[in-house]
């Protein structure tokens, strides 16, 4: 390689960035340094770059360091993508994993699935997912933990759990917030079952009016409802319920006086409530006061409710 293009800064901040990428770099970077396409072919035939994906280079020699395969799979999967699932949870440190596939999740729109490199492409993947760990962007722990829940088998989840306990990174109330944006999570039994149904049910409800609502369900035996169900009442248009039993199609809305006193939440509540009914389901609503005041009211006509449309 000619020396004054070997000893020009362009090399110097492409082994900076490799550096700082576990020895990794991708054709994009290198382009955003200042290096010509002549000088990427020109590094890849003399050994200076090697070629360990489609776009992506170890610099200098393949002997990556600990982690390097998966800093070099998560710039495979380009602007956005972060390590997630199994790899993620690896190395995070909740599990081992000795798979040569290393998961990536990337943007609807993004990679497909190459030799050596899962690509994930889930509906709903925001910024708030992805996070920087020891240098590698990856699935927060929260998120790390809900896609688990959906590939693991149940003692095998059970362990990650446990270890994000250990290392002091299970955060239970980012763990529903993560299902609460996913309409349909996947593995969400056994994450209750790991968790605890009560842990993770205090977390996912909303309001004190809500956890007071749970608690009658529970002490008075009525079945458990589902929290934070979406409801599809156009296409591509959803609402969230507070509660919902979907084999009885029965919703329930726990309104507080904060949120719900005014006209303009009035009149939202009966467009809401009428749209719900259009999609087929049932739709009562209970005020804070209902539950303080009368709460054996309240079960009685949500026992009712869930017997009537067994009937029907």
């Amino acid at each position: 390689m000619n020396l004054a293009v070997r000893d020009s800064f362009v090399p110097r901040r492409v082994a900076e960035l490799a550096t700082r990428q576990r020895g990794t770099i991708s054709h994009e970077q290198l382009i955003e340094l200042g290096c010509t396409r002549q000088q990427i072919d020109w590094w890849a035939l003399t050994g200076w770059l090697h070629r360990l994906h489609e776009g992506v280079y170890a610099v200098g020699h393949r002997d990556l360091p600990r982690g390097g395969h998966f800093m070099a799979a998560v710039l495979a999967g380009g602007s956005g993508a972060a390590l997630s699932h199994a790899s993620a949870a690896a190395h995070l440190g909740l599990r081992s994993s000795s798979a040569a596939t290393v998961d990536v999740m990337v943007p609807r729109s993004g990679e497909r699935d190459r030799e050596g490199i899962r690509f994930h492409r889930p509906k709903v993947y925001w910024p708030e997912d992805r996070w920087t760990f020891d240098g590698i962007p990856c699935t927060t722990v929260a998120r790390t933990i809900v896609d688990l829940g959906s590939v693991l088998k149940l003692h095998q989840l059970e362990r990650a759990v446990e270890q994000a306990e250990l290392l002091d990174v299970l955060d239970v109330k980012a763990i529903t917030d993560v299902l609460a944006r996913i309409s349909r999570p996947r593995g969400v039994r056994n994450l209750r079952r790991c968790l605890g149904s009560e842990r993770l049910d205090a977390s996912l409800t909303q309001s004190r009016a809500e956890r007071d609502f749970l608690e009658l369900c529970r002490t008075a035996g009525l079945p458990r409802p589902e929290l934070q169900h979406a409801i599809e009442h156009a296409t591509g248009r959803w609402h969230r319920v507070d509660f919902a039993w979907p084999e009885h199609a029965l919703a329930i809305e726990i309104d507080g006086w904060a949120y719900h006193g005014t006209r303009t939440a009035a009149r939202r509540d009966r467009r809401l409530d009428r749209e719900i009914r259009d999609a087929g389901w049932r739709v009562e609503r209970f005020m804070r006061d209902d539950l303080v005041d009368t709460p054996d009211a309240v079960v009685t006509a949500v026992r009712h409710l869930l017997t009537a449309s067994r009937d029907d």
